[in-house]
């Protein structure tokens, strides 16, 4: 079996989320090694991606060594108080094919959720407000409130339809 190239994530946590001059000294750090420092906004911590080549065993246990000692000079160089919080090794074709994959959900609107489920708009509305399994919107915009088309799917695949109208409750 041939080189082979891989992706290594290693996750940090902080006690707090690390500063943007705190995220450039690493970045700065590990531009040498190829390596790339990244962190959401208001996350406890940040992630450092490496690419490495070789067999998997030699990865996971020399490569992914270095890595973390070549992190722990690093993040200790800087005085961020970070600890590992994960490890992912993945190979090239898992990551083109998870970078493959389309980020923005796929979003429904009122009547596309009732030709979804196969009923009307205000039933899409009454369902919402009175189903606590309803999936509850992902963003709610003037026009009105949008649905994760997954989240859609997973709801029908588990409720109970009751044909026809409730009877009417006695005075």
């Amino acid at each position: 079996m041939g080189e082979q190239e891989w992706s290594i994530v290693v996750s940090y946590a902080t006690g707090q989320p690390p500063t943007e001059n705190e995220l450039e000294r690493l970045a700065d750090g590990f531009e040498a090694q190829d390596a790339t420092v990244s962190a959401m906004p208001d996350r406890r911590g940040f992630d450092i991606y490496f690419w490495v080549e070789g067999p998997f065993q030699r990865v996971a246990i020399e490569q992914l060594s270095r890595v973390l000692e070549r992190a722990a000079r690093l993040i200790s160089a800087t005085g961020i108080a970070a600890w590992p919080d994960g490890v992912r090794i993945r190979s090239a074709a898992q990551v083109d094919a998870e970078l493959a994959e389309p980020t923005i959900p796929d979003l429904l609107a009122a009547a596309d959720v009732a030709e979804v489920i196969g009923t009307s708009r205000q039933r899409v509305h009454q369902l919402a407000r009175e189903n606590p399994q309803f999936p509850a919107p992902i963003a709610e915009p003037a026009t009105g409130p949008l649905w994760d088309r997954r989240a859609i799917d997973t709801f029908v695949r588990g409720w109970t339809r009751k044909p026809g109208r409730p009877a009417k409750r006695a005075s």
